[in-house]
């Protein structure tokens, strides 16, 4: 897998925090953004959720424990792979999971 952009170097393009110590066990937490540039054809979706009240500074991410259905799980299991897409035509289209880990 080629890594095109790391969040160290390119955060989201908003600012959100809300760490894991507010939540509600069973609260559902759905944050949107776009990226920066999207300068490739094709990208993959990944999700990953840092630990703790400065986990952005320290770049701790919780484990991923269970997914359905079930996703590859990448940088020792803290974040999952949602999706691969590409540009086709002018529009997007998934692509299916490759057999090994992008």
């Amino acid at each position: 897998m080629q890594t095109l952009h790391d969040t160290r170097f390119y955060p989201p393009t908003a600012v959100l925090w809300y760490p894991t110590s507010t939540w509600q066990p069973g609260q559902k937490v759905l944050v949107q953004t776009l990226p920066w540039t999207l300068a490739s054809d094709e990208f993959v979706l990944a999700v990953g959720v840092y630990a703790g009240e400065d986990g952005w500074d320290t770049g701790d991410r919780l484990p991923v424990t269970s997914a359905e259905p079930a996703l590859p799980l990448l940088d020792g299991q803290t974040v999952a792979r949602l999706g691969a897409y590409r540009t086709a035509a002018g529009s997007w289209e998934s692509l299916p999971p490759a057999g090994a880990v992008p």
